[in-house]
């Protein structure tokens, strides 16, 4: 472990414009296709049955560098009202690919049919 923690602090050093630039472009590539491609945004609802829970999400995209605002009154989105306090998820932003990830419904193989397929010597999905 302390020869790979320092073989990257090594390279960071090494290359530091090239990889802040590289940041830099792929913070305003994920800016500018939010912008012109949905999800445009998140809403998290102020009314929440385990409101504590919802909280501390929110902070966690606030740790992980994640724009969070909150409504100060009430609006409307998607023919659906929201209450003031209610959060909402800009996606034109560095980290937009990550809210993404994990605001969307994920979809996992069926393992089952994998499976089955290796018992009976079929391959491909």
């Amino acid at each position: 472990m302390s020869g790979a923690s320092m073989a990257v602090l090594d390279t960071t050093a090494k290359y530091r414009e090239a990889l802040l630039y590289n940041r830099y472009q792929a913070a305003r590539d994920n800016i500018e296709r939010f912008r012109k491609e949905p999800p445009f945004a998140y809403v998290i609802p102020s009314e929440q049955h385990d409101s504590p829970t919802a909280t501390m999400m929110v902070e966690k995209l606030l740790i992980n560098g994640v724009e969070v605002h909150q409504a100060l009154k009430p609006f409307a989105a998607n023919g659906r009202e929201y209450r003031s306090g209610s959060f909402v998820v800009l996606m034109d932003q560095p980290f937009a690919p990550l809210v993404k990830e994990l605001f969307e419904t994920q979809r996992y193989p069926d393992l089952r049919e994998s499976r089955s397929n290796y018992r009976t010597g079929k391959r491909g999905r």
